[in-house]
């Protein structure tokens, strides 16, 4: 939940669970973005990609995403953003996720 003046406001994902709604983002964007980031539940605000990404990818509220922004998830060493070592890609899908990155 987030806090608005003090008290406890449910996201639009959480609003739409609690629905029995599927739930997903579509964007031309990066997914690390701080707007989708917003929105993710249980998150606090982060200050670059790699960190949303961490909490976008721990997120089991979500069904569908889609969007750029691969390095936010890759390692360094992979041509990715994240220099703590982590491949949010790889757990991701050791998480039960399908991962795509590419039409093909």
């Amino acid at each position: 939940m987030r806090r608005l003046d003090g008290r406890a406001v449910p996201t639009l994902l959480q609003l739409a669970k609690e629905r029995g709604r599927s739930t997903g983002f579509v964007t031309n964007g990066r997914l690390a973005s701080a707007m989708l980031g917003a929105m993710i539940p249980g998150s606090e605000p982060a200050p670059d990609g790699p960190a949303i990404a961490s909490d976008l990818a721990k997120c089991k509220d979500i069904q569908l995403v889609l969007g750029g922004g691969a390095a936010d998830f890759l390692p360094d060493h992979h041509g990715g953003a994240r220099n703590d070592g982590r491949d949010l890609s790889l757990e991701m899908r050791s998480s039960g996720f399908d991962v795509v990155r590419g039409k093909a």
